[in-house]
């Protein structure tokens, strides 16, 4: 059984975890120095400690502009490689020990960097359902419509639990 720590937080309605090893820092969301042109979800850069960190946003839709941050909202900073990233989250539910299982992945949104291709790793807990189990390598692959596509599976998943 493959059990580790997780940190575990909200993004546009959707439970996401980062293996707690990977998770350099979560703080209040402060302001951003926005980036014209800064590509897809990057909202913009945070300035963490005299360092430019660029930030991304997991509810920006497709065409649409981004939703005004909230008091409540957080920043979870990230080490991708020698890189450090950040991720604009709703709310941190705080450091889990999850058991990741395989979910086939719809053949058509076959993404790299999967652990296998044509799956993601899912953990599900009683009281909150489906956590989307993501890398850093991955955490900002998953596209608006990889995320709608996935609800069939996650909800028969909370269903058979």
């Amino acid at each position: 059984m493959d059990r580790n720590t997780y940190l575990v937080f909200s993004a546009g309605g959707k439970l996401f975890a980062l293996p707690s090893e990977d998770v350099f820092r979560v703080s209040p969301a402060a302001e951003l120095l926005e980036v014209p042109e800064a590509p897809g979800r990057v909202r913009g850069v945070a300035n963490l400690g005299g360092e430019p960190v660029p930030v991304a946003d997991l509810r920006k839709k497709a065409g649409l502009p981004f939703r005004e941050m909230e008091l409540s909202d957080r920043f979870v900073f990230f080490r991708n490689g020698e890189n450090l990233c950040g991720v604009l989250a709703e709310s941190v539910e705080g450091v889990m020990a999850l058991v990741p299982e395989t979910v086939p992945f719809p053949s058509a949104l076959v993404r790299q960097g999967e652990p296998v291709p044509g799956t993601v790793r899912v953990a599900y807990r009683e009281e909150c359902g489906a956590i989307l189990i993501r890398s850093p390598e991955n955490l900002l692959s998953l596209t608006e419509e990889d995320l709608r596509s996935l609800e069939p599976a996650l909800s028969a998943r909370r269903e058979d639990r």
